[in-house]
């Protein structure tokens, strides 16, 4: 369903939304079933284990290409996001870290999806795909 099609039966749609599909679009357009992986890139690296988890806690992202959401937090504020974010998503860190250590085996695992829904609603709470997230 395109856009125009939901105006004119006049339901109102977040734009974030609407980004979002698209995104996801363009993405299984461009890159078939590994689409969710490339979309949501490094995200993983921000959550409980992940290497980005070490940065000082007062940094600040500079890029002008950040949400403006993200340029005001320090790297703690944005983390204690993500990981109430998982919370919220009854995700333990026990949880995560099993399911990324079966997709690191190439075992069936629900880390991508886990992560795709937290890409979707960090994205909804108004942090951009790149840097915010997949940086």
């Amino acid at each position: 369903m395109d856009t125009e099609d939901t105006i004119h039966r006049g339901e109102q749609r977040n734009p974030i939304d609407i980004a979002i599909e698209q995104e996801v679009e363009e993405y299984k357009k461009r890159h078939g079933e590994r689409w969710r992986s490339l979309l949501i890139n490094n995200l993983h690296a921000y959550v409980p284990g992940g290497y980005r988890r070490s940065i000082d806690g007062d940094t600040r992202e500079e890029s002008e290409t950040a949400s403006e959401k993200r340029r005001s937090q320090s790297f703690a504020e944005f983390i204690a996001v993500i990981d109430h974010t998982l919370q919220e998503m009854g995700i333990t860190d026990e949880v995560l870290r099993e399911e990324k250590k079966k997709n690191d085996a190439g075992k069936e695992s629900q880390f991508l999806d886990i992560m795709f829904e937290l890409y979707t609603r960090l994205r909804k709470m108004g942090y951009n795909r790149y840097p915010d997230l997949t940086r």
